[in-house]
């Protein structure tokens, strides 16, 4: 009886046979419905999701790339003409910009988390954008700053007190 101690194993001969003995037409007609759990599973694969960290750093790039428009917008219209040109003020935007999103990195701002409640990051980014700020505006320092400094250094207190004056009053051309 070789049949009696085959019952549990798989027969892959006797499944062909039986799928070859299926007429062709019966299989096609019928349409498939899945249940509503199968295709919630099946829904999470489509095209149109995106993954936590390829959103996380499209805003990255995208708060990269606003941050140094700004910089860029403010470094043209609000500082003196001068000699520098448009790649010196493209450079100090691109470094505050730069390290604006590495200090809003180092502060876990880009969490997903913190991302649904803008409220709970507020002063991280904050204080991002000063660090930011501050990186941009040591890399610019005004040419009147050292002017001044070097001026007060080499007068007197009364002659430097004057010329501060002096430069608090006089109109600035710009």
């Amino acid at each position: 009886m070789p049949d009696a101690g085959m019952k549990g194993q798989f027969d892959a001969d006797a499944l062909r046979r039986k799928v070859s003995d299926l007429p062709a037409g019966d299989t096609e007609d019928a349409p498939s419905v899945l249940n509503p759990f199968a295709l919630q599973i099946a829904s999470q694969f489509r095209d149109e999701n995106t993954s936590p960290s390829l959103l996380i750093g499209q805003i990255r790039l995208l708060e990269f790339l606003s941050l140094l428009a700004l910089g860029l917008l403010a470094m043209v219209t609000l500082t003196a003409p001068d000699n520098a040109g448009l790649p010196t003020h493209f450079a100090i935007a691109l470094l505050g910009a730069l390290v604006s999103v590495i200090a809003m990195q180092a502060a876990d701002t880009y969490q997903i988390p913190l991302l649904r409640i803008a409220a709970r990051a507020r002063r991280r980014v904050v204080v991002a954008w000063l660090i930011g700020f501050a990186a941009s505006a040591a890399a610019n320092p005004p040419s009147s700053w050292s002017g001044r400094w070097n001026s007060s250094r080499t007068t007197t207190s009364a002659s430097a007190a004057s010329s501060t004056t002096a430069a608090r009053v006089a109109p600035r051309r710009w």
